[in-house]
C-alpha cells in the first residue's frame, strides 16, 4: 500500500517504519480493523507531531475506524499530550466508518466488512 496508506497501527509500527523505510510523515490514511492493542496503539500517533519530526506537523492524517477506535484514540492522546485536545491542532481527522459502507480515501475504494 506505499507510505501514504496502512492498515492498523500496532506498538510496533515505529519499528516497522524504520525497519522498513517509511516515514510518519508520508501517512496520510490509516485503517483501523479492530481496537486490541495489537491493532491499534494511538500513543504511538503522538511520534509524528512536533519534537519527534523536523519542521510542522506533517500532512493531516485520516484515519478510519469505529466509534470505539475513535474513542480509544481521544481517551489515550488527551491523557498524554495537551494538543490532543484540538484534533485539527493535531492535524488528525477521524473517520468514523460502519460495516459495508463503502467509502473513498484518498485514490482508494474502500468497502468496510
Amino acid at each position: 500500500m506505499g507510505s501514504k496508506y496502512k492498515v492498523d497501527f500496532p506498538a510496533d509500527s515505529y519499528m516497522h517504519m524504520l525497519k522498513y523505510g517509511l516515514s510518519y510523515a508520508d501517512l496520510e490514511h490509516l485503517f483501523i480493523t479492530h481496537t486490541h492493542h495489537d491493532h491499534f496503539y494511538p500513543l504511538d500517533l503522538t511520534l509524528r507531531w512536533g519534537g519527534y519530526v523536523r519542521g510542522d506537523i506533517p500532512k493531516e492524517l485520516h484515519i478510519y475506524g469505529s466509534q470505539a477506535a475513535y474513542q480509544r484514540m481521544l481517551d489515550t492522546l488527551r491523557m498524554y499530550h495537551e494538543a490532543a485536545r484540538d484534533l485539527d491542532q493535531c492535524r488528525i481527522a477521524f473517520n468514523v466508518i460502519e460495516p459495508f459502507e463503502r467509502f473513498r480515501a484518498g485514490e482508494l475504494d474502500v468497502m468496510p466488512i
